[in-house]
């Protein structure tokens, strides 16, 4: 790094000139003003060290001693710590630090302090908890789920600051720092529509710094910002596929070990119970007797949902209760990989291992893209998706299917149904009766 002295070309100044911090990068030169205009003479005193410590400098009022302890400790900075984000910053930072806050405004030097990222995050969750930030349009308190997804983000944020030793600030969120975020999110072995969510909470954050004039980048609102969705197959078991998992005999299947017999007719078990109710896994494991009360003649499971803090009633089903008994009114506990590891043995068990086509894309063994067993798509979530599919094609209205998942809108329950066009265009000519003639 050096410094290039720029004689002023305005007419009446020729004697006086800028100063700025050169820098040299592979492939880029940058400049960064340092914010004096000194005269000739004093710089030719300032380059062959031709001065006293205690003189003025007519120019700008402060001495030759403070001028060159400015440069020196610019050209540390600059060397030694260079971000081109915070740069120009720094510099007017250690202008401030040696000639004194009064000093530097009588001479317009001034800066706005940054704000580091991960400092805005932890106030701004730490806001949602409290019920300072509500739920936008709504005069309500955001979900306990959203709030999981921001400590996620924010997690994530520390992971990839402790990695590089670099703390980001606000303003260093653009899009050079969306791609290599995102990258680094990709090489954690983070799934598509999981970098998609976080960064989804990451643009939420930089929104809210933009109107809280924290900022005044807008590169959250790029429409790349946000990463888009992995397209999800969305598999679902039917009423007969629900039953015959109930009942077949896993005493009758070779295991390993009896331990993981019993682990996977937990898994059987829980999951039926999941198919039944419809909830997500962080509710139906939840589920116990406990939760059974009587409304008007009917049996009902009452519970708060984890993910929205919403209380949804389930009528009781028969095999539920069953189930509920066989483990003494508590499902048995297991962790979500585990469950999840299980259930596609389970798939496997019970001959589910074709190949699934779907509208979006066909899946089959000449196509490009590496084709995927039915059994091995099983996951916990299956069961809240057969739950909503089944219920609809059964011809249960909406509003009441809603009621017992919990879902806040029409448009988010439909992402759950696993229908195929042809399913849709069946249950639309049953809704079109009475509308078409048909045969």
């Amino acid at each position: 790094m050096d410094y290039i002295f720029v004689k002023s070309q305005k007419r009446g100044f020729e004697d006086c000139g800028s100063i700025y911090a050169h820098v040299r990068e592979p492939g880029v030169n940058r400049k960064y003003a340092l914010g004096f205009k000194i005269k000739v003479t004093e710089w030719e005193n300032i380059r062959q060290l031709n001065y006293s410590s205690s003189a003025f400098m007519s120019s700008i009022g402060i001495t030759y001693g403070q001028f060159s302890t400015i440069l020196s400790l610019i050209k540390i900075e600059l060397e030694q710590h260079f971000d081109a984000n915070t740069a120009a910053n720094k510099i007017q930072e250690i202008k401030i630090s040696i000639l004194g806050e009064e000093k530097a405004k009588s001479l317009g030097i001034h800066y706005r302090k940054q704000t580091l990222l991960m400092q805005y995050m932890q106030e701004y969750i730490a806001d949602l908890k409290s019920g300072k930030r509500l739920k936008r349009h709504r005069a309500v308190p955001v979900s306990q789920g959203y709030i999981d997804n921001m400590q996620a983000t924010l997690k994530c944020l520390y992971d990839y600051q402790h990695l590089f030793h670099h703390k980001v600030t606000i303003e260093q969120v653009d899009m050079t720092f969306q791609r290599n975020f995102v990258k680094y999110l990709q090489d954690r072995g983070l799934k598509p529509n999981t970098i998609s969510t976080r960064m989804a909470s990451l643009h939420v954050i930089m929104k809210s710094a933009y109107f809280d004039k924290k900022t005044k980048k807008i590169d959250w609102q790029h429409p790349d910002f946000i990463p888009a969705q992995e397209e999800v197959d969305k598999i679902f078991l039917t009423p007969e596929q629900i039953e015959s998992l109930r009942m077949v005999d896993l005493n009758s299947i070779d295991s390993s070990s009896e331990r993981s017999h019993t682990s996977l007719e937990q898994t059987r078990d829980v999951f039926i119970v999941g198919c039944l109710t419809g909830q997500r896994i962080s509710d139906f494991m939840r589920i116990s007797r406990d939760m059974i009360f009587n409304l008007n003649g009917h049996n009902f499971i009452k519970l708060r949902q984890v993910k929205t803090g919403t209380i949804v009633y389930i009528p009781l089903d028969m095999r539920v209760k069953a189930i509920l008994d066989k483990y003494g009114g508590s499902l048995p506990q297991t962790s979500k990989i585990t469950f999840n590891k299980n259930l596609r043995k389970l798939g496997e068990i019970m001959g589910w291992t074709w190949y699934p086509h779907f509208d979006h894309q066909p899946c089959t063994k000449t196509s490009k893209k590496t084709p995927i067993r039915f059994c091995d798509m099983l996951s916990s979530h299956t069961a809240r998706r057969s739950f909503a599919t089944n219920s609809y094609t059964a011809g249960i209205p909406i509003s009441s299917i809603m009621t017992v998942t919990g879902h806040s809108s029409e448009r988010n329950f439909r992402k759950y149904l696993g229908l195929q066009a042809q399913d849709r265009a069946i249950a639309a000519a049953e809704d079109f009766k009475g509308f078409i003639k048909m045969e």
